[in-house]
């Protein structure tokens, strides 16, 4: 399996993600990136973009089923979530391709 370099990727998901955005006439998104893949991701497309606004991390390990399937034990991290989130776009960022699962 040949993975997708990250470099080349990030302009193109940015250029979609506007896109979309604008579509939708969505002005001031709030980013939240999933721990831990999806905050590097989240970040780098708020450089990208260019865009210095605070960034929200989402920690999921309690939702986790696929530790408990092979006998792991989450490290639960709090989530930060520096903005309110109630009336806003949001766009929920992953680091995942594709699964197996």
């Amino acid at each position: 399996m040949i993975l997708p370099n990250p470099e080349q990727l990030l302009p193109e998901m940015t250029e979609a993600l506007e896109r979309y955005l604008n579509e939708r006439d969505i002005r001031e998104p709030r980013f939240i990136g999933i721990r831990t893949g999806g905050v590097w991701v989240a970040q780098a497309l708020l450089d990208v973009r260019g865009q210095s606004e605070p960034l929200g991390v989402l920690d999921v390990s309690f939702y986790r089923d696929d530790f408990t399937q092979k006998g792991l034990h989450p490290q639960v991290q709090p989530s930060e979530l520096p903005f309110e989130i109630e009336g806003q776009h949001l766009v929920l960022i992953d680091d995942v391709l594709m699964t197996g699962r």
